[in-house]
C-alpha cells in the first residue's frame, strides 16, 4: 500500500504492488478484460456442471478474500 501526499489536503492510496502480486501467479487462460463485473449468465445454472476440486475451491476462496482486502 502507498500513501500519496502530494494534493495539499488529501491521502492517495494506491495498492498497484498489492494487486500485481495477486494477478502474477494466477495462469494466463484467466488472462483478459472485460466490460462488466458480470454478465448476463452469472445467474444461469448450468444442469451437471461439476464443482470445484478442493486446490479449486481454496483458491477461488483465496483470490475472493484477497479482492476485499483491495476494496
Amino acid at each position: 500500500m502507498t500513501l500519496e501526499y502530494t494534493i495539499d489536503g488529501k491521502v492517495q492510496v494506491k495498492m498497484i504492488n498489492y494487486i500485481d502480486s495477486m494477478l502474477e501467479p494466477l495462469p494466463s487462460s484467466m488472462g483478459g478484460e472485460t466490460a462488466m463485473l458480470a454478465d448476463n449468465n452469472l445467474f444461469t445454472v448450468i444442469p451437471n456442471y461439476s464443482l470445484l476440486s478442493k486446490s479449486g475451491s481454496e483458491s477461488f476462496h483465496y483470490y475472493v478474500a484477497k479482492n476485499f482486502l483491495c476494496k
